[in-house]
């Protein structure tokens, strides 16, 4: 088959703008900009990198560079709209779940082809694009949210995507939804990013089936703690606690081999090319969003013994 990356951009398609390096200063760079976006004739893209018409991008193949219309210096990638570059140019209203969160909770739930999986906290629709991918084609994806805004907003991402969710507005803190009945006892996953996991757990559990896993994003410590012993009284095995996070290095020039030893705290390491010393350091960046909380529902006959 051809890949995405082959393909020419048509009228309709879902493009991610990227961008990075603008406004580049005493060589720090600046950070990257994303942009979802569907082409259609005669519009234009306005950002920090300049104005780009759509008529520039259709027709050409994924992964040009399109230059700006009034910013001399300004260009961007015109690239394919993949999970995870839509999940970081999605508008993003409430806390996010970063890229690394996402991999992480789709290992987790065990997403597959054919897995039914509900997800509470909709938000922008980043994780629901990723696990409506993972889940294609005859799996199911349910997620709800209590704002109307980011219900009617995640159901147009998914339609620019083509992906396939169902996505409706319910506090399932306070009520079961509607389209769960269906799936009673046979849910494979679920995930809730919410202010209190445990009171959906306690509505939504009954449509787990035994061996699924339930998955849920805690901001806090506490909250995190709240769950794992929530979970425990309920004799649910394996349950685990990963605080997931991301750190960038980059790699300078200028030596600091003798300072280099006495400053391993500062977690500071020299390289070597060519017999000119580089030294590779932490960029400044968010590292950490949360703490996600795992456990697997008991089998029936285990229920009865003791946690």
């Amino acid at each position: 088959g051809v890949s995405a990356m082959e393909q020419t951009i048509r009228v309709g398609d879902a493009v991610v703008l990227y961008g990075v390096g603008r406004g580049m200063k005493r060589g720090r760079q600046a950070s990257a900009l994303t942009a979802l976006v569907e082409m259609h004739p005669g519009e234009v893209v306005q950002n920090r990198f300049g104005d780009f018409r759509h008529d520039d991008i259709i027709g050409k193949p994924f992964g040009t560079k399109i230059r700006s219309q009034c910013a001399e210096d300004g260009f961007m990638y015109a690239l394919p709209a993949v999970p995870p570059l839509v999940g970081t140019s999605l508008q993003q209203s409430t806390q996010v779940l970063q890229n690394w969160d996402v991999g992480l909770v789709l290992q987790l739930l065990y997403a597959r082809p054919g897995s039914r999986i509900v997800e509470a906290g909709t938000g922008a629709g980043a994780l629901t694009v990723a696990l409506a991918s993972c889940v294609a084609p005859s799996g199911h994806v349910l997620s709800f949210d209590v704002e109307s805004e980011r219900v009617m907003a995640a159901r147009q991402h998914l339609r620019l995507l083509g992906a396939e969710a169902v996505v409706a507005e319910c506090d399932i803190c306070v009520r079961a939804p509607e389209e769960c009945k269906p799936h009673y006892g046979l849910l494979d996953g679920m995930f809730f990013d919410l202010p209190d996991p445990v009171a959906a757990s306690v509505v939504m559990l009954p449509y787990l089936k035994s061996g699924g896993r339930l998955v849920a994003f805690c901001p806090y410590l506490g909250v995190a703690q709240h769950q794992s012993a929530f979970l425990h009284t309920l004799r649910f095995q394996g349950i685990r606690m990963f605080e997931a996070g991301a750190a960038a290095w980059g790699v300078r020039e200028g030596a600091r081999q003798k300072k280099t030893a006495q400053k391993r705290d500062e977690r500071v390491d020299t390289l070597w090319r060519g017999g000119d010393p580089w030294e590779s350091y932490r960029m400044p960046g968010q590292s950490h969003s949360g703490f996600l909380i795992v456990g697997t529902k008991p089998l029936a006959d285990e229920v009865d013994q003791p946690p």
